[in-house]
């Protein structure tokens, strides 16, 4: 009885860690971003140049969907260290502090690691012309290693729930940049 608890238990691991590592995969291969305007029900996948290009334009009604890749290419910038990419839509408050946290990774020869897993929830707070805020809660796995490669920090199987309010101010007309970034909650391993 015993045994046939354990061995079932075993089971059931070994098809969520490869359930798991299967999707992780597959969001590695595709990287492509599937994007659902909430207004119009519209589904856009857009390649990474996309949306860059999508981000300071404001071609859709939806701004939750600009906001989304924006999302997306920040925080993917951010994590591989080279925020080339990122930069115009970080205003100069912010670009700093992004800049200061990769300079201290790299001192300590760590590497992040981040993988968007997808959107739980997204929702507009504040829509002014001006400023926008929006709530993201999304699910990722974030990894922090050493310069031995070691993981440090997080873990590979498990997937976070985070949620954080972005700030977007409007540099100039049709360009919005992130001003503030705030962190709601997030549930680690």
């Amino acid at each position: 009885m015993i045994f046939s608890n354990i061995l079932l238990g075993a089971l059931i691991l070994f098809f969520c860690v490869h359930l798991f590592l299967a999707i992780r995969e597959r969001v590695k291969q595709n990287p492509k971003i599937r994007l659902i305007s909430r207004k119009t029900g519209q589904v856009f996948e857009l390649n990474a140049e996309q949306m860059s290009e999508l981000i300071n334009k404001e071609v859709l009604a939806d701004f939750s969907i600009t906001a989304k890749a924006a999302f997306k290419c920040v925080a993917e910038a951010f994590a591989s260290g080279h925020l080339a990419d990122a930069k115009k839509y970080l205003s100069e408050h912010v670009l700093p502090i992004f800049q200061e946290k990769i300079s201290d990774r790299e001192a300590k020869h760590q590497k992040a690691e981040f993988t968007l897993i997808g959107f739980k929830d997204v929702s507009i707070l504040v829509d002014t012309p001006q400023k926008k805020v929006i709530s993201f809660t999304t699910e990722q796995v974030n990894l922090l290693r050493d310069e031995n490669n070691n993981v440090i920090e997080g873990d590979p199987l498990y997937v976070a729930t985070v949620t954080e309010a972005w700030t977007f101010v409007q540099k100039k007309e049709n360009v919005w940049v992130v001003n503030a970034i705030e962190n709601k909650e997030a549930h680690f391993a």
